[in-house]
């Protein structure tokens, strides 16, 4: 299930969920055609049920705030499209455009 996340308020929920287990944010570029085939990607992981867990994803260029403000609450960098697992408020695995993978996504969620 994909989730938007639109508000620093949510942003703050998701980041103590992390405390519990693995959260997966994933910040996507409507205008980019690599974020739209990774979305297709993800979306394919959901309907086949290999992803399981939500996905907290927000649209940069509606949420350019919310985007910087969680590249500074964790220390990374931002880019679009891009994946995002943290856990107990730390980064567990990022990765970028063409490098963001379901097999490596869910491999991390179930160290």
């Amino acid at each position: 299930m994909i989730q938007a996340i639109t508000t620093k308020d949510e942003w703050g929920d998701i980041l103590k969920q992390s405390d519990i287990k693995t959260v997966i944010v994933y910040k996507h570029s409507s205008t980019c055609s690599i974020s739209r085939e990774v979305l297709g990607r993800l979306e394919k992981g959901i309907a086949d049920g290999r992803i399981t867990d939500p996905i907290y994803m927000l649209i940069v260029q509606d949420s350019r705030e919310l985007s910087e403000a969680i590249a500074e609450d964790i220390g990374l960098q931002h880019e679009s499209p891009q994946m995002i697992l943290i856990k107990e408020g730390q980064v567990l695995y990022s990765a970028s455009h063409y490098d963001i993978t379901v097999d490596d996504m869910i491999e991390y969620i179930h160290q």
